[in-house]
């Protein structure tokens, strides 16, 4: 009964066609056990809305609230409110891309605010792309009557703590479809704040005074180096960077130039058949289109070194997200340029490989981001709410009916046409790989057809170890 991708903890209609009459019979029961729902993009509104409202209220540990890209109004904003006002644990409530204004909004917030203790961990309320006028002007009414934080410092405004002490966090809520903002990422404006930290004061005028040894070249400072140059980067700690670095060269400009390609184009290994889609290392990879997802979130999950979808992320000091097979084969090649340009001395700081960044590495700098995730010594959330936002991840299945129209689509279109067969799967990462190595109908017929080498190939790293 319930949709594509769902378990016994989520109840997941994203993107489906909804039959009333089934949800119907569901929300009639007494007790359900879903921690989230997730019926984006699903054209709720009306009878529909008020359906998946009545299966909300009989989710007891309902923590995850998921209804964006949507058709609910101001009216539906009474509903959900109602709902709301009998939820005092849930944690996260995605609203974005509906058709809610100020009316709406407040009623929301309200009913937020009056059942939230202020005991608890902030609300994450997201609210923007809807019909607002003037957000900004509007969040201020909000501040005065309700307690409300735009959450602005990302550092010490986490998503299990507000720096402000206020119960509902509003992120982007000024990116609505009336106002002129554009989303910034948290990257971007990390890079434009170091830029205007590294340059030089303005010179203070001097007496100038002659002294002989000043011409005298000062003592190099020592390099830091990577300790151990073979081994994948896994620190425990951040250190202080480098003020400089050489930035990366452009794939782009590199291929035009005949050069050898740079990190970020993607390379991939020919295979027996589309749907298998090899890395350069023979790894059997996710492709970014099988993100089923419409959050800006979801792009910062595709390495920028072989444009995969990532396989346990790593994080730098300069808060970017690579693969650590990518990071650690980018480490080695740094490594080789500089044996084959000195003869001796120790290995330099490595610099970051994301296009543009201007920082400098050692190896403490890098870190694995569940590893990050899970050290209760960092101060701050970001990393939390990256793992989270990772891990709720929506991946297809690459035999979706969806794929059908790309090039990794092509056998699961063919095997719907012949046999009938085909697959609707979509879960998160963790479920992958099980999925396709055990659960997926097309993947078994499509084996059972590959030849034994073919087969090997196909079912190494079927789901690459997310």
């Amino acid at each position: 009964m319930a949709g594509t991708g769902s378990s016994s903890y989520r109840l997941n209609y994203a993107r489906q066609p909804l039959d009333i009459p089934k949800l119907t019979q569901l929300s009639k029961q007494a007790t359900l056990t879903y921690e989230e729902v997730d019926f984006s993009q699903t054209n709720l509104s009306g009878d529909s809305l008020r359906v998946v409202l009545d299966i909300c209220r009989r989710c007891p540990k309902l923590r995850i609230l998921k209804l964006f890209k949507n058709l609910i109004d101001d009216k539906g904003a009474e509903g959900l409110a109602d709902m709301l006002s009998k939820k005092p644990d849930i944690e996260e409530i995605h609203l974005s891309h509906n058709l809610f204004t100020a009316v709406g909004v407040r009623s929301l917030v309200a009913a937020c605010d009056e059942v939230r203790s202020e005991k608890s961990a902030p609300l994450w309320l997201r609210l923007e792309h809807n019909n607002v006028a003037e957000p900004d002007a509007f969040f201020e009414t909000l501040k005065q009557e309700f307690s409300v934080c735009k959450r602005l410092d990302e550092t010490r405004c986490t998503v299990r703590m507000c720096c402000n002490k206020q119960k509902v966090h509003m992120p982007f809520f000024h990116l609505q479809k009336f106002s002129h903002a554009t989303f910034v990422p948290r990257a971007e404006r990390e890079a434009q704040a170091r830029l205007e930290a590294s340059k030089p004061p303005m010179p203070v005028p001097t007496r100038s005074i002659s002294r002989p040894d000043a011409a005298k070249a000062a003592p190099s400072p020592k390099v830091n180096a990577w300790a151990n140059r073979n081994a994948s980067p896994a620190g425990a700690g951040y250190a202080q960077a480098a003020s400089a670095a050489v930035p990366v060269a452009d794939p782009k400009s590199a291929a035009a130039n005949g050069s050898s390609a740079a990190p970020g184009a993607p390379k991939r290994k020919a295979s027996s058949r589309p749907s298998i889609v090899l890395d350069e290392n023979g790894q059997r990879r996710i492709m970014p289109e099988q993100m089923d997802s419409v959050e800006a979130a979801s792009s910062q999950f595709v390495c920028v070194l072989c444009q995969f979808v990532m396989i346990r992320p790593v994080i730098t000091r300069c808060s970017h997200l690579f693969c650590q097979p990518c990071f650690t084969q980018w480490v080695q090649q740094e490594v080789n340029k500089h044996k084959q340009s000195s003869s001796s001395g120790p290995v330099p700081q490595i610099r970051c490989p994301y296009q543009g960044c201007r920082e400098l590495l050692k190896k403490q700098d890098v870190i694995l981001m569940e590893q990050a995730a899970k050290d209760t010594k960092r101060q701050d959330g970001g990393v939390q709410l990256l793992q989270r936002l990772r891990n709720s991840l929506n991946i297809r299945c690459v035999h979706h009916k969806d794929h059908h129209k790309s090039d990794f689509g092509k056998d699961a279109e063919r095997l719907l046409q012949t046999s009938g067969i085909s697959c609707n799967w979509s879960g998160d990462p963790t479920a992958y790989e099980e999925h396709m190595s055990a659960n997926c109908p097309v993947e078994r017929y499509l084996k059972s057809l590959d030849s034994p080498a073919a087969s090997a190939a196909g079912s190494q790293g079927s789901g690459a170890t997310l």
